[in-house]
């Protein structure tokens, strides 16, 4: 099993060619990580998300009684039960993508725990030629990386957004677009195809 990434040349080019689309440096993932340094992110990012996942089911159960008690008591004790349970609803409506969101995290820190204990497993138990790969960190990139507070639209492609949703988002969106808008905005000469290589 091997790792599949897109390599870009250092020369690119012309700014028209790359105008409607992340940056090409931004579409390589980052290097693997130390096996300790994944579990440890890992086990962290579980936790996070576990506590946040809590927190906004909570919020939702008790949209109805405690939550507009609770507003009123530590935040907003000059308006009245029935103002503060429509702002309840809204919170609670507000904590359901939130929710939604710690239960992806969830799933997927979970899943490259247990890909991470099998690969090493396997690669203990069974002889050589049976062997899988080394377990690789790139494959497992963390779910989101706050990315409603983007600095910049390089920074956002390039450390904000799952990697593994960047090869299906180039290919449907990011490539039709450049082929279709850079004979018109475009000048010169059209940045190189990104090359596939297989690293292990």
């Amino acid at each position: 099993m091997s790792f599949r990434y897109v390599c870009f040349k250092p020369e690119l080019t012309h700014a028209g060619s790359d105008a409607f689309g992340p940056p090409a440096h931004s579409l390589a993932p980052p290097p693997p990580r130390p096996p300790l340094q994944f579990l440890r992110s890992a086990f962290v990012t579980l936790f996070q998300a576990h506590l946040g996942n809590t927190i906004a089911i909570m919020i939702i159960i008790n949209r109805d009684k405690a939550l507009p008690r609770i507003l009123h008591t530590y935040l907003f004790p000059f308006l009245p039960i029935s103002t503060l349970t429509t702002l309840s609803h809204i919170i609670s409506y507000s904590a359901v993508p939130i929710s939604l969101q710690f239960q992806m995290i969830l799933g997927l820190s979970g899943i490259s725990l247990v890909f991470f204990a099998l690969i090493h497993i396997l690669r203990v138990v069974l002889p050589t030629s049976l062997r899988p790969a080394p377990f690789d960190s790139r494959e497992w990139p963390s779910l989101f990386n706050r990315p409603f507070v983007p600095r910049s639209v390089s920074v956002f492609w390039s450390s904000q957004w799952h990697h593994l949703f960047r090869k299906p988002f180039t290919t449907i969106g990011y490539d039709p677009v450049v082929r279709l808008l850079t004979p018109v905005a475009g000048k010169g000469k059209r940045s190189p195809r990104p090359r596939l290589q297989s690293v292990r």
